[in-house]
């Protein structure tokens, strides 16, 4: 999970561990992120805050070999960017939840897009 608030960080590290299952690894945002979602190569990214932040971390997961495969959810409230954004996250194949989100809508995304089966033992990256 690829994020730079620290407590939202946690909450959503708790919200898809404690409900969800998932085994959650997280960092901060950008070039940091990018190269953290290289290294332990998850199941699934979850980039929060605005596109226009995110954006830079999507392009280079979504030209790297290692990483262009794995799906990504955006999570934003900024709705008017995620709009304007709307031809390119569909474009790259990138899931979009805006903020705020009910606990049920994440967590029915994000199974979505990696499994059941990865419940309780895989990695997602946010």
């Amino acid at each position: 999970m690829v994020e730079d608030d620290g407590a939202y960080l946690v909450l959503m590290q708790l919200l898809l561990s404690e409900e969800g299952g998932y085994c959650v690894s997280t960092c901060g945002p950008g070039e940091d992120g990018y190269k953290h979602v290289r290294q332990v190569v998850p199941h699934l990214d979850i980039v929060t805050g605005t596109p226009d932040a995110g954006w830079r971390t999507l392009q280079l997961l979504s030209h790297d070999p290692v990483t262009h495969s794995i799906p990504v959810l955006l999570c934003s409230a900024a709705r008017e960017a995620l709009e304007r954004y709307r031809e390119r996250t569909d474009r790259e194949n990138v899931e979009v939840l805006p903020k705020p989100f009910d606990i049920d809508e994440l967590l029915h995304k994000v199974g979505n897009l990696v499994g059941a089966e990865t419940r309780g033992y895989r990695t997602l990256n946010e």
